[in-house]
């Protein structure tokens, strides 16, 4: 049986895991039903969920109710929210498609309206002078009004004067934008458009911005705060591992026709999980052998299957050459 919990411990993070460091305290976690147990650091939890830090760089998100009730009070005990609220800076750089460094908080997602006035030789947006604007969002004003417009525009220069030219004197401008809220590092909370992001970045917040929006539109508040908690959990991680963000730019180069959301992946064991708790497919422990015979150098793997057939070619997906000596179906978690 211990055993087993090792194996099924890793077909879970296989499909949950998600690299990052944490800073509060490493803990052993146990399943609900002692099925299952892994060591790490908790780095975000809710009302419904929490996310831990597994001590070999694997993020793990379980459901709280999945959770012994020992690590449930140990995870809205007031000394776990304090060590993870100490840790939780979340101040990051974010790299723009300029070459511009941001190191910003992540706040929210969000859809909000940018006006710009052109006002006796001056311009606002949103009502503040541009001037008085932090120095890095001046530097993505210009660009945001160039993709709109379909013009080149990286400076303040560049945006006077493109204003200026616009026919009938028009003195104001609005768009739409749809991006992230960050908190800058001198203050203020600003709207930054996916656009603007580096590709590397912008893939990494794709997918979660798709379903936050589709929330949005359906006014599902329960599933925005979803994705809302994503979103602040991975910031989090990736603000303490800053070598995330270059091994996912080395990852783009390499193959960028590959979406690299990291909560997708997540989704995706969710849906595969949920899949076994309803019964969709069984997990069956094989024991095999290498191609020399040598039983000692055995192992044990764990497979989904809907029958023990399907389950046999599955770990021979695995490991071709090797011999199958026995095969049974996992106990299902609570019988």
């Amino acid at each position: 049986m211990a055993a087993f919990r090792i194996v099924v411990c890793l077909f879970l993070l296989a499909v949950f895991g998600q690299p990052a460091t944490a800073q509060t305290e490493s803990r052993e976690w146990t399943g609900a039903h002692g099925h299952y147990t892994f060591t790490g650091q908790m780095i975000a939890s809710s009302s419904t969920q929490v996310i831990v830090q597994q001590d070999d760089g694997q993020l793990v998100k379980v459901a709280l109710s999945d959770l012994s009730e020992d690590d449930q009070a140990y995870v809205k005990s007031k000394e776990a929210q304090d060590a993870m609220n100490a840790s939780d800076d979340g101040m990051r750089p974010w790299n723009m498609r300029s070459g511009l460094k941001v190191n910003a908080r992540v706040v929210d997602f969000a859809q909000r309206e940018v006006t710009l006035v052109r006002n006796l030789g001056r311009i606002e947006v949103n009502g503040e002078r541009y001037d008085e604007l932090p120095g890095v969002y001046q530097e993505m004003i210009p660009r945001v009004v160039g993709h709109f417009e379909g013009a080149e525009l990286e400076s303040k220069r560049d945006l006077m004067s493109w204003m200026n030219r616009q026919a009938g004197g028009a003195r104001s401008k609005t768009y739409k934008v749809d991006g992230v809220l960050l908190e800058l590092e001198g203050g203020g909370t600003y709207v930054v458009p996916l656009f603007l992001f580096s590709q590397a970045d912008e893939a990494t917040l794709q997918p979660s911005w798709e379903r936050w929006a589709a929330a949005h539109g359906a006014n599902d508040e329960e599933a925005k705060e979803e994705e809302s908690f994503n979103l602040r959990a991975q910031s989090q991680s990736m603000a303490n591992n800053p070598d995330m963000a270059q091994n996912q730019q080395l990852a783009l180069d390499m193959q960028r026709n590959q979406q690299l959301g990291q909560i997708a992946r997540v989704q995706q064991l969710q849906l595969q999980t949920q899949a076994y708790n309803a019964g969709l497919f069984d997990l069956w422990k094989v024991d095999m052998v290498p191609p020399n015979g040598d039983w000692s150098m055995g192992r044990q793997v764990v497979v989904q299957g809907r029958n023990s057939d399907e389950a046999r070619a599955n770990a021979l997906q695995q490991a071709p050459d090797w011999g199958i000596v026995g095969i049974a179906k996992a106990r299902r978690r609570g019988r």
